[in-house]
């Protein structure tokens, strides 16, 4: 299925903080009647989910979990954002679902779970207590 929406790279770069997240269990449920919309949920304000993708193909995480941000790096294949662990894990293979200059949807899909989830991004400003953490 094609990205939804006008899809450039150049998109991607900057700075996106994830809104919605939703789950999908492949064994609760059929997919022809799932729909992505009744399910999702907002993430609260105080929840820190921020993506900063740079145009050098380095992806700096921020969340709730870690101080400083953590140095991913990215790629993209076809309509596949790959994230690389740095400390030599597997891929993170995320599909994109839509790509715009304001919002990002993407969907990783977790095999041996028989899991799909979805997140949803929406372009954003780098929040202040985290420009002076890291020397980009």
């Amino acid at each position: 299925m094609p990205i939804a929406g006008t899809f450039n790279e150049s998109y991607l770069v900057g700075v996106w903080k994830m809104t919605h997240y939703a789950e999908f269990c492949f064994s609760d449920k059929n997919s022809k009647d799932f729909n992505w919309e009744e399910v999702k949920y907002s993430y609260l304000p105080f929840q820190k989910n921020i993506y900063y993708f740079k145009e050098n193909g380095i992806l700096y995480k921020y969340d709730n979990m870690a101080d400083d941000p953590i140095k991913l790096a990215y790629r993209l294949e076809d309509e596949m954002l790959i994230i690389d662990i740095m400390d030599g894990g597997e891929p993170i293979k995320s599909r994109m679902v839509k790509l715009t200059d304001t919002e990002l949807v993407i969907e990783d899909s977790h095999d041996d779970l028989s899991v799909v989830a979805r997140q949803w991004f929406k372009r954003t400003t780098l929040p202040k207590e985290n420009v002076s953490a890291t020397a980009f």
